[in-house]
């Protein structure tokens, strides 16, 4: 346990904040699992994913869009790309919301001394079920997130040694902010679709690509709404010097209502021509490692819910998260129709 809490706990949130050369070597491990090229192999289970959430959903009236909709997707997603047993849905949920929330206040500088206690909890009760996994993945091989890790027991991967702690720590730090996003996506959609009925007829007519649809989401409502960087080198923007080692807000949510960029910017508007051009994701090096998987998740949600729901209506409680960088629901209580 003392491993796990060096491991998991170094640093302002591990890989997220990393630089070249220790982030290439970070990201190399995991990019083959997340490329555009592997989603066609992972897009049968995600879709089955979506449709028996939907489904559920639909059957019981509605409910909370964020924890009976979105999340059962989001976790069960990123359980097929891991390669993990089925127990282990309920720790990750946990594991992942009170993770993300923790690195996101050591990258701000809030608290950047490590994990608080309870989040650290949940992180070594995760990390327990990753270890006892990877035991099996050993004898039993397969095209999955802990195979590859498998495969490099030992290595350096950037922010972390994978030894019995650093692989529990790497995948820790990639899971947390999966699962957060993609629920925070999908639950932001469910919610627009409620504000405005006639974008959600022209998806249910096909007048809308759901793929559309999903883009002006994160561009709309962009689930990370900015997130802290550090400057390399002295630079001047718009007049103003940002010095050398300087700590740098980078707002994705403003950059995507930027009215140079896109018409009307104030406006959801899932037809608008360069829906694409937003910056949900980041961009450069940083951009999301999981952009492609999000993007499936998206599109299967919305594409299952279009075939079985024509209204979302908003009633009981509504509630945010907690947390200046995400734009997101901890409840959003919704009735279908």
């Amino acid at each position: 346990i003392g491993g796990v809490s060096r491991e998991i706990t170094d640093g302002p949130g591990g890989w997220i904040n990393e630089d070249p050369p220790s982030h290439t070597a970070t990201r190399a491990m995991a990019a083959p699992v997340f490329s555009r090229g592997s989603m066609p192999r992972h897009a049968p289970s995600v879709q089955a994913a979506a449709i028996a959430s939907v489904e559920a959903f639909v059957a019981a009236g509605g409910g909370d869009a964020v924890t009976e909709l979105a999340q059962p997707i989001a976790v069960q997603a990123l359980c097929h790309i891991l390669g993990v047993p089925n127990d282990c849905p309920a720790a990750m949920s946990a594991m992942s919301e009170s993770t993300f929330v923790d690195i996101s206040r050591r990258s701000a500088a809030e608290r950047p001394d490590g994990m608080d206690e309870s989040t650290l909890a949940v992180a070594i009760a995760f990390s327990e079920i990753i270890e006892g996994q990877l035991e099996r993945e050993v004898a039993e091989p397969s095209a999955t997130m802990l195979d590859m890790i498998t495969a490099h027991v030992g290595e350096d991967a950037g922010f972390v040694k994978l030894d019995r702690y650093g692989r529990a720590a790497y995948l820790t730090t990639l899971v947390a902010p999966g699962v957060e996003t993609t629920r925070t996506m999908i639950s932001n959609a469910v919610e627009l679709a409620a504000r405005f009925p006639d974008a959600w007829d022209d998806v249910r007519a096909g007048r809308v690509e759901p793929a559309a649809f999903v883009a002006e989401v994160l561009r709309y409502e962009s689930p990370v709404q900015g997130f802290f960087r550090g400057a390399a080198r002295d630079v001047e923007i718009g007049g103003a010097t940002i010095p050398s080692g300087a700590r740098v807000l980078c707002l994705y949510g403003a950059a995507n209502r930027d009215e140079a960029v896109f018409d009307d910017a104030a406006s959801f508007r899932p037809d608008r021509s360069n829906v694409g051009r937003h910056l949900a994701y980041g961009v450069g090096i940083h951009r999301c490692i999981g952009a492609w998987l999000a993007e499936c998740e998206g599109v299967a949600a919305i594409e299952a819910l279009a075939q079985r729901v024509e209204r979302f209506d908003l009633k009981g409680s509504r509630r945010r998260t907690d947390t200046a960088q995400l734009r997101s629901w901890s409840r959003l209580a919704v009735s279908v129709r």
